[in-house]
């Protein structure tokens, strides 16, 4: 099948074509021709307003349902929601129910590599079951093939247990993804502590329960000379420590959820419970510095921080239900329509493509001629409105139900597989 794209913006900095606006002819799952004008009759078109065109999405920490969860995701609607949103790779999580702590479990993952042509790279735990008290056997995970070791949104908090755990696994040549939120501090609470939840009357929880555990992750990191991934930070002074901490040569790299670079705790006013996220949306000064530290590379890349709930989980008093939302489908529009203004598209990209697979030690594909296709194709121009009819994930707990977005995802290309959203 030959693939024809007309008139896009090439969004690639390894690529010759970045930023020049150009035809893409993709014959067999090869890119065969870039130029200024292609005609291939036989060819299928995918044309738009204002088209732009990047290698695939690549997501850090994907929550998956299956197995255990199916009524939440499966492995199939997973892969669906994410070529949706032009994602190829995604780097996944855990559940509790059935966590990845086994070779078995690996196996298992890795065997759904062709389901809907999107990468799955299993994410081992970091303790046993996921409770923070007791490690597992890192060595025949890292030997399975896993890309990381991680509680998810889980954090460690006996600091003896967690140093010894970066002792471990530091000779395994793998990633630990630690989100930092001190449970003492962080326990009971439902939003931001701030202004905000005094007048709604929510308990909060304060940015210092983010601060607190990332400043001890990285001084353990600087004692063990280790590299560590701070996932999901959400506080401008997480990003103050992450930046003082790399001008003194402490690797720390981090990843910030798209939803903490659009929404703040004023938004929470409604008590929508798809705002009812972890980490919390805090203030509009903490957004901005999300913001900030993405674009001096104080903050490595953006994720969706996927997480699907049931009904059930939602459709309760603001106190009661449970953090998380979907995001697969809305994380790259909702970025280029929100935050274009300020901050330029092929940045934004950058954090999205490059720099995921960057932390995850994986092949960069790029946009050149003889390169096998992996490209997400979008149209800055090109409204829709994201409802419950055409939502791919098997849950529907997001802030965007009903939302009109300017930029579409039209195309993902994978080898010789293309899914179009039109």
């Amino acid at each position: 099948m030959k693939v024809l794209i007309k008139h896009a913006t090439v969004l690639d900095k390894n690529s010759d074509y970045h930023l020049k606006k150009r035809d893409i002819l993709i014959d067999e799952g090869i890119i065969v021709t870039v130029a200024n004008e292609i005609e291939e009759k036989d060819a299928h078109r995918i044309e738009g307003q204002d088209l732009h065109c990047s290698i695939g999405l690549c997501d850090i920490g994907t929550h998956i349902g299956e197995p255990g969860l199916e009524h939440r995701e499966t492995l199939n609607s997973l892969t669906k929601a994410a070529r949706k949103g032009g994602y190829s790779v995604l780097a996944v999580f855990s559940n509790e129910v059935q966590p990845v702590q086994s070779v078995v479990d690996v196996e298992w993952l890795k065997s759904r590599n062709l389901s809907h042509h999107v990468k799955i790279l299993p994410v081992g735990v970091l303790t046993s079951h996921m409770k923070g008290t007791q490690m597992i056997d890192y060595m025949d995970l890292s030997q399975a093939g896993i890309v990381g070791f991680s509680d998810g949104l889980n954090s460690v908090d006996d600091t003896g247990l967690f140093l010894r755990i970066l002792e471990y696994t530091s000779t395994q040549d793998t990633c630990v993804f630690h989100h930092p939120s001190e449970k003492a501090l962080r326990k009971a609470g439902h939003m931001h502590e701030g202004r905000v939840s005094t007048q709604l009357g929510l308990k909060g929880i304060p940015d210092i329960a983010e601060l607190i555990m990332a400043q001890r992750d990285i001084l353990i990191a600087e004692f063990l000379n280790r590299e560590l991934v701070l996932h999901a930070i959400s506080a401008g002074r997480t990003v103050d420590a992450i930046e003082k901490a790399r001008h003194n040569y402490i690797n720390i790299k981090a990843t910030v959820p798209y939803l903490n670079l659009i929404f703040t705790d004023e938004d929470v006013q409604g008590f929508d419970t798809a705002l009812k996220v972890q980490p919390v949306l805090r203030t509009e000064d903490d957004r901005k510095s999300l913001i900030n530290g993405l674009k001096h590379h104080v903050i490595d890349a953006i994720i969706t921080n996927h997480v699907p709930l049931e009904d059930e989980e939602k459709r309760v008093e603001f106190p009661y239900a449970t953090p998380g939302a979907v995001g697969l489908e809305t994380c790259l529009c909702a970025s280029i329509d929100i935050l274009k203004g300020d901050w330029a598209v092929a940045d934004i990209l950058e954090k999205l493509t490059v720099a995921p697979r960057q932390i995850l030690g994986i092949t960069v594909p790029t946009i050149e001629v003889g390169q096998s296709a992996d490209l997400c194709v979008w149209d800055m121009n090109n409204p829709w409105k994201y409802n419950q009819d055409n939502i791919s994930s098997l849950s529907r707990n997001s802030p965007f139900t009903g939302h009109t977005f300017q930029t579409r995802v039209i195309a993902s290309i994978v080898g010789d597989d293309v899914v179009t959203n039109i």
